[in-house]
């Protein structure tokens, strides 16, 4: 065999080499790119702190924390954080063409919300999360069981100009997915206390005290160190009526006399209830999470706010 003849083989067996390598590393990187496109993109860096554990090792004094958090009150920034997160988890959306899947899914999410601001909130613990998470999962199966029952009850009749019509109602969809209907009510269903053990600090931080004194429950006396709420029951248990939907923001977290939280303004001049942003700033922030939680229509008008405010 000459010395061309070798030289060509050479080549051919190198250029077979290179041209496999080339065609094994485009596999490897096809690969990588199905595999890229199948798992989910990290959240934008301004609301991946929003998105990680909730973080359940807290040792400090949890009614100090809650009321230098009071008086802290939000940066424009933190609410924005809040507020995009809400919107992000689609809790701002309201009776819609949905599946009944998707309103079911929808509760869910409420729930996972509100045992996260209620986590943040009071300081809870890993053991006392999952007390909560148990609670609000059988809780949730209640839900849907009396949504089911209540779609399979049928149409309901109405009459318009003398004839009648069989409609479906939006009672149902309201029952389970609008949190002002299911969060308060006079049994205290999902207030803390009963969705797990809590601890007498933690218990200073809610309306359990309220509720005793309604059942003629022999409560401790304030101390000294305690928090001084600003009202005397939740808002939206009709103290104020009708109450304004900002003050129902101490809802499951009471307002401080310190954030000087007041009603607001008469004057349209000064500030009006579609744009609450100032009053928003001296909010705790599981007291924003409870606010946009019930009134789901304020995710856009505090938007609005931020956006005229920068």
């Amino acid at each position: 065999m000459n010395q061309d003849i070798r030289n060509t083989l050479a080549w051919i067996v190198f250029a077979t080499f290179i041209t496999g390598t080339a065609v094994w590393q485009g596999q490897v990187a096809a690969e990588r790119e199905v595999k890229a496109r199948r798992q989910s993109l990290p959240p934008p860096p301004k609301t991946r702190h929003a998105v990680r554990p909730v973080s359940l090792s807290f040792a400090g004094d949890p009614v100090a924390d809650y009321i230098a958090r009071c008086e802290k009150g939000l940066t424009d920034l933190e609410i924005s954080w809040i507020v995009e997160d809400f919107t992000t988890a689609g809790l701002e959306r309201g009776i819609r063409v949905a599946t009944k899947d998707e309103y079911l899914a929808q509760r869910q999410t409420q729930h996972r919300w509100y045992h996260d601001a209620l986590v943040d909130g009071l300081r809870l613990s890993s053991e006392q999360s999952a007390q909560m998470t148990a609670k609000l999962a059988g809780l949730l199966d209640l839900a849907k069981a009396n949504f089911v029952e209540a779609l399979n009850a049928g149409p309901l009749p109405i009459e318009q100009n003398g004839h009648w019509y069989a409609i479906t109602g939006t009672e149902p969809i309201h029952q389970l997915i609008s949190a002002n209907r299911w969060l308060p009510d006079d049994k205290a269903t999902f207030m803390p206390w009963n969705l797990c053990t809590l601890s007498p600090e933690q218990e200073k931080l809610t309306w359990k005290r309220s509720f005793d004194a309604l059942g003629n429950t022999t409560t401790a006396p304030l101390q000294q160190g305690d928090p001084e709420f600003l009202l005397s029951m939740p808002a939206s248990f009709n103290e104020i009526d009708p109450p304004a939907k900002i003050l129902s923001a101490d809802t499951v977290f009471p307002l401080l006399r310190q954030q000087e939280f007041k009603n607001p303004p008469a004057d349209p001049a000064t500030e009006s209830e579609n744009n609450p942003l100032s009053r928003i700033r001296q909010l705790h922030p599981s007291q924003l999470k409870i606010l946009l939680l019930l009134h789901p229509e304020m995710a856009a008008e505090i938007q609005h706010g931020l956006d005229a405010a920068h």
